[in-house]
């Protein structure tokens, strides 16, 4: 949710008081969800691949979003994303907006978005039918993967993947506001076609053991610091600070990769920082001779970068910003100017961290998604591919 912290009563394993007396509320906007998943979507003669979750809390979303369309990637497909970049301007547009980031801004589309257009083309809009019908006609995807949309059913999905975060499950049991969910389990579990539990805990043991009663496929995978970053901050003193769904999982994170963490700072989801607050946070890691780190999702979110500097934003090699003819960016977009699709270029991923200034140095701590089990995973996706090409 945007810029609110979910409270620590929903990830308590039983409703607490609070959860109770909320729970009214909760069972309206339940109802209310289920009623809009049981919708049937529009459906597309490409592969469309769903990442989404049961619960609030940022299980790890995103970085399944950039795993899938890495290995996309990687087999020959030329996908697209859409998102709704909730809490941005380009949300509540029914114009679906190209995302570029060489001019927008969180506040403008939203974090996640300006994250993933360094793969691929990004389109953010409240109506993702119209997006996806923007998406086809602009930059032609062989697929396209919706992030974030497993409750909004305007697209019927060839492969719905639901993420559960494995300490906390879906928490209490009970719906926003009174617990995490979304909507009742049992209405959500039936539009899902697999379900990936990322890091381990009980709690994620538990949904395996029901997902696998209900025939669902259950995959596991954990978050860990991309390759040499780790090694950045271990036995360094750092200043900590995030605005995700569960900040202490990246605290979590740097002690375990042998951070010393000298201060933590929470902050609500999809925070946009001031300047008085970074000031305030940069004289804190002074004071501690420490070095100021947050997550890349934070990064993004910290209002302007010192002039001269390159943002951490660019995503492809010698791609000069020009224009289609329908007017829609070609920086990342895969497409030459007389309309067919062209290759994408690799990922560019060429410093290990680049380091965005404001009022002294902010670092970020990379992570990426590592499958259990990944032949069995991209058998699933490979499956899903294979079904659309049929039908």
């Amino acid at each position: 949710m945007i810029g609110w912290r979910a409270p620590d009563f929903w990830w308590e394993p039983r409703p607490t008081l609070a959860a109770r007396l909320l729970k009214p509320l909760g069972d309206t906007y339940a109802a209310e969800t289920a009623g809009r998943m049981r919708r049937c979507g529009v459906t597309f003669d490409i592969p469309v691949i769903t990442i989404g979750a049961f619960a609030l809390g940022g299980p790890g979303k995103t970085p399944m979003v950039e795993a899938i369309v890495r290995w996309l990637i990687g087999v020959g497909e030329h996908p697209a994303i859409l998102s709704r970049g909730y809490g941005s301007a380009a949300a509540k547009q029914r114009a679906p907006t190209f995302v570029n980031p060489e001019k927008h801004t969180a506040r403008d589309v939203g974090d996640e978005p300006l994250l993933l257009t360094r793969f691929v083309p990004v389109i953010v809009g409240a109506d993702r039918v119209e997006a996806a019908w923007h998406a086809r006609r602009a930059v032609n995807p062989s697929v396209l993967v919706l992030d974030d949309g497993l409750q909004s059913r305007q697209i019927e999905p060839d492969l719905a993947i639901a993420v559960i975060d494995g300490e906390v499950g879906t928490g209490n049991g009970l719906c926003v506001p009174a617990g995490p969910l979304r909507a009742p389990l049992i209405n959500q579990m039936r539009y899902v076609d697999a379900v990936l539990i990322v890091g381990p805990g009980e709690r994620g043991a538990e949904m395996a053991q029901i997902m696998a009663v209900a025939g669902k496929p259950v995959f596991t995978a954990h978050l860990t610091p991309k390759q040499g970053e780790a090694e950045r901050f271990t036995g360094k003193p750092v200043v900590a600070f995030a605005g995700i769904g569960r900040p202490q999982k990246f605290f979590a994170t740097l002690e375990r990769i042998g951070a010393d963490l000298r201060a933590r700072h929470a902050f609500a989801d999809h925070h946009v920082y001031t300047t008085r607050e970074l000031a305030r946070l940069e004289a804190e890691a002074h004071s501690h001779e420490a070095h100021l780190v947050t997550t890349k999702k934070d990064l993004v979110r910290i209002p302007h970068h010192h002039p001269g500097e390159p943002s951490d934003l660019g995503c492809f090699r010698d791609q000069p910003v020009g224009k289609t003819k329908s007017g829609t960016p070609d920086f990342v977009r895969g497409v030459s100017h007389n309309g067919q699709r062209k290759p994408p270029l690799p990922p560019f991923e060429t410093r290990p961290s680049a380091l965005l200034r404001v009022r002294g140095d902010v670092d970020a701590l990379p992570v990426e998604l590592v499958f259990d089990n990944p032949g069995a995973f991209t058998t699933l996706l490979r499956s899903a591919l294979r079904r659309s090409a049929k039908a």
